[in-house]
């Protein structure tokens, strides 16, 4: 039996907005009594503040021995080391015993999914797949470009061969890993990304509301969701 609070990973294309999710989560959960984590692998590598003074010793060397291999697995677009998943499960299993944990981008493939319903997580976790409509590669290189242009960053050939990494990682290992939770019963929820930021949360939050997931407020007046914006929310 796992004993501990709700996980909620986002999970999704490049671009189709789990930080984003993630983050309007974690700030709406601020006002109540069980603030949220964000918990991911880029989040151990940047030392966040939150996740650094929960890591025990050996962890933070494991962590610092394959910081190298992480950076130039993530400068093409591909996996991070299975190493850091397993630090990051056993954070995440920790933590999510007194608060509630939000998944940024995991799993991203199907050895994370592996890991993920091998852990105590499992029975506790719901995963939030943020879908782009249509041809997925040509929106999420349009959204990922359009990130790097709002931050400045340099699109030079080596940066779109990274964007481009990143979606075929999407394609060919985050999907089997997602088909893998979904038919060992964890229910994996399909939402349309392409709907507003605040809007798609609201829905999301809803949706985890019904299915009994309530350690996750949003806000104290719902939004209204727009007739004109079809969010789909089906989940298995």
């Amino acid at each position: 039996m796992s004993i501990g609070l709700p996980v909620v990973a986002f999970v999704g294309p490049p671009g189709s907005g789990k930080s984003t999710q993630a983050e309007l989560f974690a700030q709406a959960s601020e006002r109540g009594s069980e603030s949220s984590v964000i918990a991911s692998v880029p989040a151990l590598l940047r030392q966040d503040v939150v996740l650094l003074p929960r890591l025990r010793p050996s962890e933070r060397k494991a962590i610092d021995a394959l910081r190298d291999e992480a950076e130039e697995q993530a400068s093409v677009g591909l996996l991070m080391p299975a190493g850091l998943d397993r630090v990051l499960l056993d954070v995440v299993e920790r933590i999510s015993a007194t608060r509630p944990v939000l998944l940024d981008g995991l799993p991203r493939g199907v050895q994370q999914a592996r890991m993920l319903l091998d852990s105590v997580l499992s029975a506790r976790l719901t995963v939030i797949h943020l879908e782009l409509p249509g041809d997925v590669q040509a929106a999420s290189m349009r959204r990922q470009r359009q990130r790097a242009l709002g931050r400045q960053t340099s699109l030079d050939p080596t940066a779109l061969r990274r964007m481009a990494g990143k979606v075929r990682t999407y394609q060919d290992e985050t999907l089997p890993g997602l088909t893998l939770l979904r038919h060992a019963g964890v229910p994996v929820c399909a939402c349309d990304a392409e709907a507003p930021p605040a809007e798609t949360a609201e829905r999301v939050r809803q949706h985890l509301a019904g299915r009994g997931v309530r350690a996750l407020p949003m806000q104290d007046t719902p939004l209204s969701v727009s007739s004109r914006t079809e969010v789909l929310l089906r989940c298995s």
